[in-house]
């Protein structure tokens, strides 16, 4: 298989300085072979600019520091991506990364917690990366020139510098096969009237974004605008679903298949084979009969030994 070097962003709302370390990371002899290039796209009011950003990349990874307060990444209050998460998934697929940067606890627990809680993640994402700011330190990939130590930067970060570098080696497993496929849609999950508009809940978690951003934008007011909401309610889709192609029924869509109770509706048996009602009306018309015929010989006998009876007395 040919492989064609990904170009990769960073989608933020955060200022470049604090994931200056995973593009020098990127831009590294290990992502050489399949990293093109790297590059930081932060994600302003423009939707128009966020798109065109979009369409000039093959691979994305959403980033996020808890330095900013909360990990309200979607599905919550004041949630940061829930549109944007969804614009990457519409139009690269499974060849997106949502990474979230700087936490006290990096575990995989606590990792499907945050699944659990934010399922939109799991749903347009191919993976969730959690890193700690101990993990950096273990790495040295912190200070103004960040780049990775081939050992730990102290015995007793061993632990945090393995576990770093195993989740480095999960983003390169996931770019690895990207490389050369190019955007893999994910099947997903459409509502029983067959649209793809979001619910009022998912809605309701959108409105309120203010305070976020190193330029200090007001998120709010854009979101609300009707020059916003218009143009991005008439975009095209830049993906088709998978689960709307050639004619397969999307997912939750349910094939009537006829059980065997069903059987009697059915024309061709119903033809051949009479019903349980009918066989049993012959069984009675025959026992009527039968009946008729026992109780006449019963009363015929009778009569002819009265009569014997009659004419022995007389």
């Amino acid at each position: 298989m040919t492989v064609q070097k990904l170009k990769v962003r960073i989608f933020s709302r955060d200022a470049k300085e604090n994931y200056n370390w995973l593009l020098n990371v990127l831009k590294s002899a290990m992502f050489e072979s399949l990293v093109g290039n790297a590059v930081g796209t932060y994600i302003t009011n423009n939707f128009r600019s966020f798109t065109d950003d979009l369409t000039q990349c093959t691979f994305a990874i959403l980033y996020h520091t808890k330095k900013r307060g909360r990990l309200n990444i979607t599905d919550v209050t004041d949630s940061l991506y829930d549109e944007e998460l969804r614009d990457l998934e519409d139009h690269l697929g499974k060849n997106v990364i949502v990474l979230l940067d700087d936490l006290d606890d990096s575990s995989d627990g606590n990792m499907r917690r945050i699944l659990q809680e934010q399922p939109l993640i799991k749903e347009c994402a191919e993976t969730l990366i959690l890193i700690s700011e101990l993990e950096k330190q273990a790495a040295n990939l912190t200070g103004s020139d960040p780049k990775m130590s081939p050992a730990p930067t102290s015995q007793t970060m061993q632990d945090a510098y393995d576990s770093i570098k195993t989740k480095i080696k999960r983003i390169w497993s996931v770019m690895d096969e990207a490389a050369g496929v190019g955007p893999v849609p994910r099947p997903r999950k459409v509502s029983s009237s067959g649209s793809d508009t979001q619910s009022e809940g998912y809605k309701s978690s959108r409105t309120t974004k203010s305070g976020y951003g190193q330029q200090g934008l007001d998120l709010d007011d854009v979101r609300s605008s009707s020059a916003y909401s218009s143009e991005r309610s008439n975009r095209p889709l830049i993906n088709t679903r998978l689960d709307q192609r050639d004619g397969i029924p999307a997912i939750g869509e349910e094939t009537r298949i006829p059980f065997p109770e069903d059987d009697d509706q059915m024309p061709d048996k119903k033809q051949k084979t009479p019903s349980r009602r009918q066989s049993f009306s012959w069984c009675k018309n025959i026992s009527d009969k039968m009946v008729f015929f026992i109780i006449g010989g019963v009363v015929g006998l009778l009569l002819i030994i009265l009569i014997i009876i009659l004419c022995v007395t007389l």
